[in-house]
């Protein structure tokens, strides 16, 4: 028998520029409907300082239902991982863009007390997504997948 684990990046990919109700919402929607009728989960991702920018500047009127949704995933049984994007943790909008810091892009350049922050305050919000005050992701995808000085 053959197992698979299938994952979802659950983010605007790129430089943050789309539709979160296209290209989250709806795909995610679809999916879970699929994986649903055969009785099968997967693993979310949410890229959560994107998540959180968005939510701090208001960028798109549906971070509330990402946020819902994400909370009844996870009611649901679907399996909630970690997935960070440093270069949004200091990201602002200008002139209606994004401006994403890619100097930050690898967190084995910032010192342990800043990725010791990042990191809690990436699962801290996720706690209270899931209303979960006890929740811990077991997996972790750090984006780029750049995880080594080299």
């Amino acid at each position: 028998m053959i197992e698979c684990i299938f994952t979802l990046d659950y983010e605007l990919y790129g430089n943050g520029i789309g539709s979160l109700r296209k290209c989250v919402l709806e795909p995610t929607r679809h999916l879970a409907a699929l994986f649903g009728q055969q009785g099968l989960s997967f693993v979310i991702f949410p890229e959560m300082l994107g998540l959180i920018k968005m939510e701090e500047f208001r960028a798109d009127p549906d971070v509330p239902e990402v946020l819902d949704q994400l909370r009844d995933l996870y009611r649901d049984g679907f399996e909630i991982g970690l997935h960070l994007h440093s270069w949004w943790h200091n990201a602002t909008i200008r002139d209606g863009h994004w401006v994403l810091d890619w100097e930050s892009r690898n967190l084995c350049h910032w010192n342990p007390a800043q990725v010791n922050a990042l990191i809690g305050l990436a699962i801290n919000r996720l706690r209270r997504i899931t209303a979960s005050p006890a929740f811990t992701p077991i997996v972790f995808r750090n984006g780029l997948w750049v995880m080594q000085p080299t």
